[in-house]
């Protein structure tokens, strides 16, 4: 069965009829869960981003900005970090250099806004500055979780 539900990121459909027929916890077994940190400050669109990546059977950890995420990162295990680029406290570009003298260094997706800087400025820097991928808002949900899919298939740079 597939239902569809609209948001600030347009309609999307949900497979419900994947799972059918087997219990949730032999899916689990599976296929391993990747935990994702998604950082927007946009609360609506994070909420609506959160949801498709949890019906698609990722685990979701949110921040409003690059301080509080950096906070959820350095607590938790993430396999991929999606971040918006701008965002007050800590921008994603700041973000993005300050993750990327981790180790291991996180996969990482910038996410930027409908604007004149998005594609001429804003994603090929955060390209140059190592994401494995870049998606420009409004993001379709198609796009999110192909994107999402390709990153997480990468290796981990260590």
């Amino acid at each position: 069965m597939i239902f569809w539900k609209q948001g600030p990121l347009g309609a999307c459909a949900v497979d419900r009829t994947a799972h059918a027929g087997r219990p949730p916890d032999i899916d689990s077994l599976i296929t391993p869960v990747a935990s994702i940190l998604l950082i927007d400050d946009d609360a609506a669109l994070r909420a609506v981003t959160t949801e498709i990546l949890r019906e698609a059977g990722y685990t979701v950890d949110e921040a409003p900005d690059g301080k509080s995420a950096l906070e959820l990162y350095e607590a938790g295990q993430h396999d991929l970090v999606i971040t918006d680029i701008a965002m007050p406290d800590m921008d994603g570009l700041e973000l993005i250099m300050t993750l990327s003298h981790s180790v291991p260094q996180p996969r990482l997706i910038a996410i930027s806004g409908d604007s004149q800087f998005s594609e001429s400025l804003y994603l090929p820097t955060a390209r140059q500055l190592g994401v494995q991928g870049t998606l420009t808002k409004p993001i379709r949900s198609e796009a999110l979780l192909q994107t999402v899919a390709r990153v997480l298939s990468s290796p981990a740079s260590h």
